[in-house]
């Protein structure tokens, strides 16, 4: 959390998070989730936050921060960042 607030703790933390798995939500219908694995050649929307009129997709550092934030059974989908968010 120190890269916050810390500008000097961001390298180290975005290197630990590139090779980290995270975890997104997806939304709407969309194909059978298996631990958090889609078939392949699946389609899927991601959730959407505002926050401060700045639209952000969030996703999550495990499991257990997706059911903190979501608040009810859903269903999640892993990955590495690199292939996320690029």
């Amino acid at each position: 959390m120190a890269a916050a607030t810390d500008a000097a703790a961001r390298p180290a933390f975005y290197r630990v998070l590139l090779a980290s798995e995270v975890y997104i939500v997806p939304v709407g219908d969309g194909p059978n989730i298996v631990d958090g694995t889609l078939p392949m050649g699946s389609k899927i929307g991601l959730h959407s936050l505002t926050k401060d009129g700045v639209p952000f997709n969030p996703f999550f550092s495990s499991v257990l921060r997706v059911q903190q934030f979501i608040q009810t059974e859903t269903q999640w989908l892993s990955m590495g960042p690199k292939r996320c968010c690029s």
